[in-house]
């Protein structure tokens, strides 16, 4: 069976009620997602030789992760009957499992790793003279502050074209088309003929992602890791959605330009962009305003291990002047950042275990070389430090796939990631 039949099969048991129900909560969903993932993706590949690794458990584990051949072996211990074909976990000699075949290899696991909560914020940016260069006076919470905590990525440098491609791939590793180039003016699926390669890269040109092209996101909810993206304005504006806010397909994306009181874009908002998230529910379940994550700080507990965080337009550096006719650019994303960031890191999860990047999804259009430059900081980093090596948005994918153990996403795999935030992923945790 074709990996989009496998997966239009589970969808249908959706609409009927039989795989998640009438809730987007429940359990089961994730069950499900994860065994159309799995059962994807070895349909997508010719057989290969199985390889049997014990499968580590989680020490609480609270529902059933059925093993997905886009990351390393996870917990398949039963919590409940689960509402969908599982992957074949029969015990081999020895007590091993069977892992399914895979079109990736996994990578460095997340045991090696120091952090277990990742803050990611992203902003767009006048370019990296004028954050990050010698005299820069915009930003002096970003670039004084804020740096002299951290670790500067000197050489990373935004996809070229515009902000939209940077935020796919920085999620998804999918290189940009001429659609999301053009940032999706209109919210336009990918055509039937669009297939999806080996690496994971899908054909063709559009803007919602077909089911089987993968997020990191669905990699950390298989992997048994949460997640959640906190979007500026998402609930403003009197819109009916409150999470996972996107246009009405093949329809114009309203969302370009800032409005007076809701100044919410939908291309900064990657999620929304994938079927893989859509169509079972994590999009409408953890794609949610940025005015839930000062609840969520409040214990390590309730703080999701990835969180992706994205300003408004006024706040985030897209607009020289807001919709409201205050001021924008740069010197209003520092001030944003001074009041937001302290948030992070006062909280259980960042003084735990935790690293944030600050990352620019694009720079001045006028500037082709696309070096806007990035911050990662956690105690775990030498404070003051630079990296030169150049990065761009598929190396932040690789990084946070390491990070949980997870395999390489379609230009994630090969990109480069040797001493990004050195010493983040190798060797024992403090």
């Amino acid at each position: 069976m074709s990996p989009r039949l496998v997966l239009l099969a589970v969808l249908s048991l959706t609409a009927t009620g039989l795989v998640i129900g009438s809730a987007l909560r429940d359990n089961r969903r994730s069950e499900a997602l994860a065994a159309a993932l799995a059962l994807s993706r070895a349909a997508e590949v010719s057989p290969a030789p199985v390889s049997t690794t014990p499968t580590p458990t989680t020490k609480t584990p609270k529902r059933t992760h059925a093993a997905v051949p886009t990351h390393a072996p996870v917990d398949t211990t039963t919590s409940g009957a689960t509402s969908a074909p599982a992957v074949d976990t029969t015990p081999t000699s020895g007590g091993t499992q069977k892992k399914p075949s895979s079109n990736t290899k996994p990578t460095t696991p997340s045991s090696t790793s120091k952090v277990k909560h990742v803050f990611l914020i992203a902003l767009t940016g006048p370019g990296y003279d004028a954050t990050f260069g010698q005299g820069a006076a915009a930003a002096p919470y970003l670039n004084q502050q804020l740096k002299a905590q951290g670790e500067l990525l000197s050489g990373y440098r935004a996809l070229p074209g515009s902000d939209l491609p940077n935020y796919i791939a920085m999620i998804s590793g999918q290189p940009p088309n001429a659609q999301t180039t053009a940032n999706c003016t209109t919210y336009s699926e990918f055509p039937s003929s669009a297939k999806t390669s080996k690496k994971g890269v899908v054909s063709g040109d559009g803007c919602v992602y077909p089911v089987d092209a993968l997020t990191l996101a669905d990699q950390l909810t298989s992997a048994g890791h949460s997640w959640k993206a906190y979007l500026e304005d998402m609930d403003a504006g009197g819109q009916p959605d409150t999470s996972c806010r996107h246009p009405v397909s093949g329809q114009a994306d309203d969302t370009q330009q800032g409005r007076n009181g809701d100044e919410y874009a939908a291309r900064h908002n990657p999620f929304v962009y994938f079927h893989s998230l859509l169509d079972l529910g994590d999009c409408a379940t953890n794609d949610v305003p940025l005015s839930k994550l000062s609840a969520d700080l409040a214990s390590a507990k309730s703080t999701p291990n990835f969180s992706f965080i994205a300003p408004n337009l006024c706040h985030d550096g897209s607009e020289p002047t807001c919709a409201d006719g205050t001021p924008g650019g740069l010197a209003t994303t520092d001030t944003d950042l001074s009041q937001l960031v302290p948030q992070i890191l006062a909280s259980p999860a960042y003084k735990k275990d935790g690293l944030l990047e600050i990352v620019f999804a694009s720079g001045p259009a006028s500037d082709v070389s696309g070096l806007t430059g990035a911050l990662l900081v956690s105690r775990f980093i030498t404070a003051g430090s630079t990296d030169p090596a150049d990065y761009d948005p598929y190396s932040l994918l690789r990084t946070n796939e390491d990070i949980f153990g997870l395999a390489h996403l379609a230009e994630a795999d090969g990109a480069k990631v040797q001493s990004f935030g050195g010493g983040l992923i190798t060797g024992a945790a403090d």
